[in-house]
């Protein structure tokens, strides 16, 4: 029985510790991406005078959401800032058929809608897509 005990406690407590250590890894990595931001960390965010941004909502492979104020209407939105969609392919196939099928259902009252996409300032050399 102490033979067991030992194993046992040589093979269940570094998995424990190991599983812990990654837990405790996984909730420092989501209160990073989920942290407090303030307006500062929003400037390379280029939405224009319409959309005032108030805090990070989440964060993806694809690109980060944040939530925001459309000034002329005052109503609370979403706005998706897909980053450097040009860089991969087939990365950018996604962006755009995710975009389409979006557009596609915005009559549906099951799926968001897309309120509107921000156009680049110059179209020639933008990199970030915005989706309202």
């Amino acid at each position: 029985m102490k033979y067991v005990t030992k194993i046992i406690n040589c093979i269940i407590k570094p998995t424990l510790f190991i599983r812990l250590k990654s837990q405790s890894l996984i909730i420092l990595m989501k209160q990073i991406s989920f942290g407090l931001k303030n307006k500062d960390d929003f400037s390379d965010w280029e939405v224009g005078p319409e959309y005032e941004i108030h805090r990070l909502v989440g964060s993806g492979s694809y690109g980060s959401v944040a939530e925001a104020l459309h000034l002329p209407t005052n109503k609370r939105v979403a706005i998706k800032k897909m980053d450097d969609i040009f860089a991969d392919s087939e990365d950018c196939k996604k962006m755009v058929r995710e975009v389409l099928l979006l557009k596609a259902m915005n009559a549906s009252s099951y799926v968001t809608k897309i309120l509107d996409i921000i156009t680049p300032k110059d179209l020639n050399t933008f990199n970030d897509m915005y989706v309202v």
